[in-house]
């Protein structure tokens, strides 16, 4: 799937194991920008690169055909996992992580992902989807302009830290697919 953006071809296609570091720097860095403010620096600086890489290549080796990669000249720019719901809520897929490097936002990259991810979902007999964000998370806007719907809410730990997280969901994959 290869898309024109704002003046670059972004490639979004399937990961392999090959990607894992890639990977593993997108979702650092994407945590470390994200969510300076919300989780303590001293956590966001202590994450470890190879440790997230050794994340990736395990997840990778097990499964790889439900994580997707943004690539832009040859870089992962962004990155989607999805796949069955880990939760009895209605909804019967997730989308278990979504980034996108914060110099390669507002360029729909993420739209790319999550129609990539909702196709994928639905050729394997998926019909819902939903997501968990931080309700401090600004990128929560990005899940209502795709026609996402708020349905719950939970309090979380995370190092330590007690935070609020919401779900958005869609109840028909199609409109996800062609927002």
């Amino acid at each position: 799937m290869l898309q024109l953006v704002k003046e670059s071809i972004i490639n979004i296609r399937t990961a392999t194991i090959e990607d894992a570091k890639q990977i593993a720097f997108v979702h650092i860095d994407s945590w470390r920008t994200t969510y300076s403010g919300i989780l303590t620096e001293e956590y966001l600086d202590k994450l470890n690169l190879q440790e997230k890489t050794n994340y990736w290549i395990q997840l990778l080796t097990k499964q790889s055909d439900n994580v997707f990669v943004a690539v832009n000249q040859g870089e992962i720019v962004g990155f989607a996992s999805a796949g069955e719901s880990r939760e009895e809520n209605g909804f019967d897929s997730e989308v278990y992580a979504i980034y996108v490097l914060q110099q390669h936002q507002q360029k729909n990259i993420g739209r790319l992902l999550m129609t990539k991810t909702a196709k994928y979902l639905q050729n394997c007999g998926y019909n819902s989807i939903y997501v968990w964000v931080l309700a401090d998370n600004s990128s929560k806007q990005f899940y209502k302009r795709l026609g996402g719907e708020q349905f719950d809410k939970k309090e979380i730990e995370i190092n330590g830290q007690q935070l609020i997280e919401i779900a958005y969901g869609w109840r028909e994959l199609n409109k996800l697919i062609t927002t």
